[in-house]
């Protein structure tokens, strides 16, 4: 997908309702999703995501931009 240029992106990596999570299970859902985007494609990780089911809290907003993430958001599209 990457070589026909679509950006790849995370999405958490357990695809967890992050609304609903501790500040550090929510870092750790990042780390692991990073680690595991760097694994399979051998990139840096895109520093913007969009959060599962839209499930989030304004203050998970701020926990991205400690780590200079930008959000995307949008409807839920149950998939």
């Amino acid at each position: 997908m990457i070589a026909r240029g679509h950006e790849l992106t995370t999405h958490t990596y357990h695809h967890r309702r992050m609304a609903d999570v501790t500040k550090a299970i929510f870092f750790e859902e990042l780390k692991l999703a990073e680690l595991a985007y760097q694994e399979a494609t051998g990139r840096p990780v895109p520093t913007f995501m969009r959060f599962p089911y839209a499930s989030y809290l304004e203050e998970n907003m701020e926990w991205l931009r400690e780590w200079s993430y930008l959000v995307i958001e949008g409807e839920d599209t149950v998939d």
